[in-house]
Formats: structure tokens, sequence, C-alpha cells
């Protein structure tokens, strides 16, 4: 299962919606993964992991995706930036900030091809999704990109 911790604030300006997005990530490449107990229901299983490292917040779950919308009760100051690791760091977790365009009718404005959990938007095939269609419901774990990350959040929010 994959674990999304984020933040989002949206700035409306005319025709456009400006997304910022700050997700956690390990090493600011991957995202975060955790194998499924068979011991405890999932649900908690997620909340569990969340807590015990300090982030609290509203979860959604989407397929094998448990996104976490984090509230106040975080403490953001006990974990690291994107951009104070070491350009080669790739197993510290850190808080990655993202910007997403969208227009009024939520279509996409620039993609990004960007590779998360080793596969490019390209190899998925949402890049030509509105907003409106997104689900992840057909996508294998190997087959998250970014930019469909990214369109989830903005969707369930």
């Amino acid at each position: 299962m994959i674990i999304i911790p984020f933040i989002h604030k949206l700035i409306s300006e005319k025709d456009m919606d400006i997304h910022s997005i700050r997700m956690l990530t390990i090493g600011g490449k991957y995202l975060w993964e955790e194998k499924e107990s068979k011991e405890e229901k999932e649900s908690k299983q997620v909340k569990d992991i969340l807590h015990s490292n300090g982030i609290y917040g509203t979860i959604k779950k989407n397929k094998n995706i448990y996104l976490c919308k984090v509230n106040k009760k975080t403490d953001m100051n006990d974990m690291y930036l994107w951009k104070e690791l070491d350009a080669n760091d790739d197993t510290t977790f850190c808080w990655r900030d993202y910007v997403y365009f969208t227009g009024k009718n939520k279509e996409c404005w620039l993609n990004i091809s960007e590779k998360i959990a080793d596969v490019s938007l390209a190899d998925v095939s949402l890049a030509d999704v509105s907003l409106a269609d997104v689900s992840l419901a057909d996508v294998s774990l190997a087959d998250v990109s970014l930019d469909s990350i990214l369109k989830l959040i903005i969707k369930v929010i």
C-alpha cells in the first residue's frame, strides 16, 4: 500500500486555479510504501503508522493508495523539507512542494513528466485524462506517476 500525506493550498486567479501541494516523499523521489499486515484492518494500520510518525489528518483510500490530508496537529518543524537534503539522499523522508495549474473546467495546464514510483507519466497514460475522470482504480502500484497522484489529490479535496 502507498501512503501519501499532503497539504493542499489553492489560489484562484481569473480562469486558473493554482494548487500548491506539499507531499511527503522519500528523498523527494519515491512514495511511501508499507506492507499490509494480515493481523489488523488496513485502515487502522495506516492510521497507526501515520500517528506513530507524528502525522495526523483525514485519510481517504483509492485502491491501494491512502491519501492523508494533514491537519494542524502534525508538527511540520519535526520533518525535513526536500531543499534541506543532499541531492543524492534518496532515503530520508521529506516534504516536497509541487505547483499544479488547472483551468476553469479543471483541465490540467501543465502535466508533470517526472518519475515517481519508478515510472514516468508517459508510461501511465493518464496525461490526457481530465481531472473529472481521474481514478486510479485500474492502475497498478508499478504504474503510479506523480501527475496522476497530484490529480487524485486535487480530486479528493
